[in-house]
């Protein structure tokens, strides 16, 4: 069973990420192996922890925290630092909150396997 989840890969600010995915994380663990970017200038110590019992759990697979320090190109050297990580996860499904920013674009294009389902969803 373990073998046939897809591969999730999910990027968002911890503000929306604990506001939404983060209270549904569980029932989707049975069927995804969920890898987190998270995208954030500030995240407190206890949210770090929350991510870091996610990981011990097996909830989550990886995550990584993307500070973007006021900058787009800051959000896009740090995915260049751990591109290699990511590709070798070889993602089945991608979900991103509404806008497509450069590094987003970055990823889609040069790290995300073309056989990846890319999914950008809206918030009401």
């Amino acid at each position: 069973m373990m073998a046939n989840r897809k591969r999730l890969l999910i990027s968002e600010s911890s503000h929306l990420f604990f506001g939404s995915f983060g209270s549904v994380l569980h029932s989707l663990f049975p069927r995804f192996e969920i890898t987190l970017l998270i995208t954030e200038t500030y995240l407190s110590e206890s949210k770090k922890e929350i991510l870091d019992q996610f990981v011990t759990d097996g909830i989550l697979k990886h995550y990584y925290l993307i500070y973007d320090g006021e900058t787009e190109v800051r959000l896009f050297r740090k995915l260049r630092h751990i591109e290699n990580d990511l590709q070798e996860l070889n993602f089945d499904i991608y979900l991103a909150a509404q806008s497509f920013l450069s590094y987003e674009r970055y990823l889609d294009e040069f790290i995300l396997p073309t056989k990846c389902l890319r999914v950008i969803y809206l918030y009401n």
